[in-house]
């Protein structure tokens, strides 16, 4: 598994991105993106993000199993405007949690720019999420906007479904195809609750994956 970002920022791009893939050299990639936009992805090429990117110029040279393992029932539209609602709200506030809000923010930004993908598979980057999540719960609470609060929850709902899905998706596909090699590009804001996810997983179904998790 390897935490990644959507857009580029520093040292953290799909350059970066596709010497990774390289070295590890996968028979099967599995992709945080829905089936549905598989072809606007790779065919038609009216999507675009560092991970697809990072993933086209590497099937150019190499023959893989692309699997799209994202739900496809869900709006990213939808799911952007709702994480856009909440956290500028957290970041807007005028005290202690907004500051605390906004530092967190900043020191994420410049690590994901001064050292890219090994802050993002690393135990620093997991408790600055862990801290950015508990400041969002804490500045939650202080606005106490019942609104606010339900467009929370359907956040969090939607981050199990999607997590859940994805790792269903991966593991449903071991039960029809045999590989060596494989990786899972994922968001790092995912990184946490997702290995948390695998023991149950890996009860559940006949199909036993060694997991690895990448540092640099």
């Amino acid at each position: 598994m390897i935490s990644t970002r959507h857009e580029k920022l520093g040292r953290c791009n799909s350059d970066e991105l596709y010497k990774i893939i390289e070295s590890l050299n996968p028979d099967v990639i599995f992709e945080e993106i829905p089936p549905r936009f598989f072809h606007e992805f790779y065919v038609y090429k009216s999507r675009r993000n560092l991970e697809t990117d990072a993933i086209d110029a590497y099937i150019t040279n190499h023959k893989i199993d692309q699997v799209p393992v994202d739900s496809d029932n869900i709006d990213p539209e939808e799911f952007i405007k709702n994480y856009s609602i909440v956290n500028k709200r957290i970041e807007g506030l005028a005290d202690k949690i907004g500051f605390d809000y906004r530092s967190l923010i900043d020191l994420n930004n410049r690590l994901i720019a001064t050292q890219g993908f090994a802050y993002l598979n690393s135990e620093k980057c997991i408790k600055i999420h862990r801290e950015l999540n508990e400041t969002i719960k804490t500045g939650l609470r202080k606005i106490n906007n019942e609104r606010l609060l339900q467009t929370n929850e359907v956040l969090k709902n939607t981050h199990e479904q999607r997590e859940n899905k994805m790792l269903e998706n991966i593991y449903t596909y071991g039960e029809t195809h045999q590989y060596k090699n494989a990786i899972f590009t994922i968001g790092a804001g995912h990184r946490t609750s997702i290995i948390q996810k695998i023991p149950a997983f890996q009860k559940a179904t006949q199909v036993k994956l060694k997991w690895s998790f990448y540092t640099h």
